[in-house]
């Protein structure tokens, strides 16, 4: 967990450098979504009957996305993979 937590802290301080999110606190919101993530998969996909991963996807992805851009991705963050 720890190289997660590290890898996203990392990329959340480059966002923030880029003016792309907000100030916040780095490694807590890094720790919290990792955990989120964590727990959401088990429940969802960890046993049966198991929700569909597609949905699973794309609902991580939008907690993602509007928590650290505050969008829906579609209004100028969607750049924000590279």
């Amino acid at each position: 967990m720890e190289r997660f937590v590290e890898a996203v802290s990392d990329r959340l301080t480059k966002e923030i450098r880029r003016g792309r999110i907000d100030q916040l606190h780095v490694r807590e919101t890094a720790t919290a979504l990792l955990l989120m993530n964590e727990r959401y998969l088990m429940d969802a996909l960890g046993r049966e009957p198991q929700a569909d991963a597609r949905t699973v996807t794309e609902t991580l992805d939008r907690i993602w996305v509007r928590t650290l851009y505050g969008t829906d991705g579609t209004d100028g963050a969607e750049e924000h993979d590279s």
